[in-house]
């Protein structure tokens, strides 16, 4: 039996939080996706950045959210499992680009892959040795 609100029965499980689906399946991942990402650029390993992502989604359904919105549990378990997935193909797609021969295709690439991510680093002109993958974030702060 289903525990949505009777009204909510129809939508299906990613439209009981009353979201259109696109927004919790797309949205969602994407999202969780972008905090996954960073943190394997900063050269995390994969269950850091998903407890990380976890984290981050767990903050904006209570700090964020909840000020006009009641905290979703399909959007606290969905934004950092499809995240974490879809972050780890965008993360090794981002590292075989990025050793590629330097060329505007190249360029476009990253920014299908990591668009804020590369348009940070066009912001900021960041020279190539200077990158994510170069930098590492310490983990002692997370115990």
């Amino acid at each position: 039996m289903s525990t949505a609100p009777e009204g909510r029965r129809a939508a299906g499980p990613f439209g009981w939080d009353g979201d259109p689906w696109s927004l919790n399946v797309i949205g969602h991942g994407l999202f969780g996706s972008e905090f996954y990402l960073r943190y394997r650029q900063y050269r995390q390993p994969p269950w850091v950045a998903a407890l990380l992502a976890l984290a981050w989604s767990v903050t904006w359904e209570y700090l964020v959210e909840n000020w006009h919105k009641q905290p979703s549990g399909i959007d606290l378990v969905w934004t950092p499992v499809a995240g974490s997935l879809l972050g780890e193909g965008r993360y090794q797609l981002y590292r075989q680009v990025r050793a590629l021969r330097r060329s505007a295709g190249r360029h476009l690439l990253l920014y299908l892959i990591d668009p804020f991510g590369q348009l940070e680093r066009d912001l900021l002109r960041l020279p190539e040795s200077v990158s994510y993958t170069h930098l590492t974030l310490p983990t002692s702060a997370l115990v």
